[in-house]
């Protein structure tokens, strides 16, 4: 510190001295000042920093784990509305019984010049464009196994309606478009069946979770698809238990009709 204040004083001129007591006691203070101000900067700006930066990591780890949960609840909610109406829109298409493909293979056989058409949606699901395909480990553990199931059956379901419009299928000889068809309704009765068992683990994990809302079931009784007069309450099916029953009945009266139709 001394050199340095003689150094400053003869910057300024002050290059003789007779004593060097002034230099000593001057050198002393800014020694004392410089350790001063230093504690001073310690105390309030690095032990601050030292103390407070594990707690605020904490907190923000915490932030960013309940906003990933919220974010598993929403996409995983999302799901499972994509599935539910993917199921009711297939069971518009293809009715519960196996009457409209006998109907069908009668109407091909009379005439090789038919085949008959279906109105759908041939893009990807959009949830599963849009989330699952990009993060499917945002799913909780136990429904990552039944969301890949649902999802792989879907793309090959909608395979078979893409192929409903195809060239190569409408050209083919009357014996193999039967097949064809036989195969797209046994592959829709499939999936189907299919949804109503991942609807039955997402309930679950719903009504577990209270992530949200469960989707509507009463229209299945309304439209005639499953008979459920002996578990429906005045509230409709709202009881998770009913529900189930209802999916598991779905789930065995179309996995018969697939291999009825597959047969």
């Amino acid at each position: 510190m001394r050199k340095i204040v003689e150094t400053i004083l003869e910057l300024f001129g002050f290059d003789k001295f007779e004593s060097g007591l002034f230099v000593e006691l001057l050198a002393r203070h800014l020694t004392v000042y410089a350790l001063i101000t230093f504690i001073v900067l310690l105390l309030t700006v690095a032990l601050p920093i030292i103390v407070t930066r594990p707690i605020a990591d904490r907190f923000d780890r915490r932030a960013k784990a309940r906003e990933r949960q919220e974010r598993v609840q929403d996409v995983t909610l999302a799901v499972y509305h994509e599935i539910f109406f993917s199921m009711k829109a297939a069971l518009g298409s293809f009715a519960g019984d196996k009457a409209a493909l006998d109907d069908i293979v009668r109407k091909m056989s009379a005439d090789t010049s038919y085949f008959p058409h279906w109105t759908f949606d041939d893009s990807e699901p959009f949830v599963y464009e849009n989330y699952v395909k990009k993060d499917i480990a945002i799913f909780p553990s136990e429904l990552i196994g039944t969301t890949v199931e649902f999802y792989g059956l879907a793309q090959f379901y909608l395979a078979y309606l893409k192929d409903t419009r195809a060239e190569m299928v409408l050209n083919l000889p009357p014996h193999r478009k039967i097949n064809f068809i036989k195969t797209l309704f046994s592959s829709a009765f499939e999936y189907i069946e299919t949804c109503s068992t991942v609807l039955v683990a997402y309930e679950h994990w719903i009504s577990t979770s209270k992530a949200g809302a469960l989707s509507d079931l009463d229209w299945l009784v309304e439209k005639k698809l499953t008979d459920e007069s002996g578990i429906i309450g005045e509230d409709g099916l709202t009881e998770l238990a009913d529900r189930r029953k209802t999916y598991q009945r779905l789930a065995e009266k179309f996995k018969k009709l697939a291999e009825e139709a597959a047969g």
